[in-house]
């Protein structure tokens, strides 16, 4: 069939169908070369040094270790924020700004259908099972 397009409003001549075969016969073994001659086989380029002393980087340092740091995103409560990070690094920090709201103790649920469900207990283990 001739083709067509829109961009292409004059047809181009039908042409013809190949398999990997055909395409191999008419290209001498596969060869782009407009004379026809064998695509050129480079050898792999020699190394110079060694990898010694290398260190592979940790590509994954940029991920949240806890699940702290994410709810920690979902705040603007500095106070919250803090008390995310104590939780987080167990350790207890002196001064910053005031929290305007008090955080409740949390409360423990029933895993029912998840509302009211505090989740970052079971996503804690998860990623501590995972380290």
């Amino acid at each position: 069939m001739p083709c067509v397009t829109p961009s292409q409003p004059t047809p181009i001549p039908p042409g013809e169908s190949l398999d990997i075969v055909k395409i191999l016969g008419k290209t001498n073994g596969g060869t782009l070369h407009k004379d026809g001659l064998p695509m050129s086989v480079n050898p792999e380029p020699e190394f110079e040094g060694s990898l010694d002393g290398y260190i592979q980087p940790d590509c994954l340092s940029h991920r949240a270790k806890n699940s702290f740091f994410l709810k920690a995103q979902a705040t603007d409560d500095f106070g919250e924020i803090k008390g995310l990070a104590q939780q987080a690094s167990r350790k207890r920090f002196e001064g910053g700004m005031k929290s305007h709201r008090t955080i409740a103790p949390r409360r423990k649920a029933a895993i029912g259908n998840g509302e009211g469900f505090d989740w970052s207990e079971h996503v804690e283990r998860l990623l501590a099972s995972h380290s």
